[in-house]
């Protein structure tokens, strides 16, 4: 009974502090948007992408627990001997025992442009077998350094 009431006076607690912040006067956001192309490199000569952990032998399904990391050149445009605008850095993880899906986590580290120095981290579930995955589509959606207030 004890923590039921602790539990509702922290919740009530929470509701209090967060109705209050929102009367501050904040800055109006700015949006902006970014405009590359990633490229992940599977195989060949220099694979960006590499298997650091295979999946356990006769453990799984699929390929469950399989991770993977990445070191992908950001270009300008679709030809990866266009400019180069930094690296997207991090791994992939086979998390799902059923329908494949990948959890993502990667760094965009700009090294040219209008972001040059600075980052992006992004992680998010990737089941990259649907026809539509929405973060595939964040994924690989073109990117230019164009900002918009």
């Amino acid at each position: 009974m004890a923590t039921s009431l602790t539990i509702s006076a922290i919740i009530l607690s929470t509701i209090a502090t967060v109705s209050s912040l929102t009367n501050f006067n904040l800055p109006k956001e700015k949006h902006t948007h970014l405009h590359f192309y990633l490229h992940d490199t599977l195989t060949g000569g220099s694979p960006t992408a590499i298997k650091v952990a295979p999946a356990p032998a006769g453990k799984a399904k699929n390929v469950f627990g399989e991770v993977s990391v990445i070191d992908d050149p950001l270009t300008e445009s679709p030809n990866k001997s266009s400019k180069l605008l930094g690296r997207a850095q991090g791994v992939y993880v086979q998390t799902s025992q059923g329908q494949p899906a990948l959890l993502m986590a990667l760094n965009f580290a700009f090294i040219a442009g209008e972001f040059n120095g600075s980052s992006l981290a992004l992680i998010g579930r990737n089941p990259y077998l649907e026809n539509v995955s929405k973060f595939l589509e964040f994924y690989t959606v073109k990117l230019a350094a164009e900002s918009q207030d």
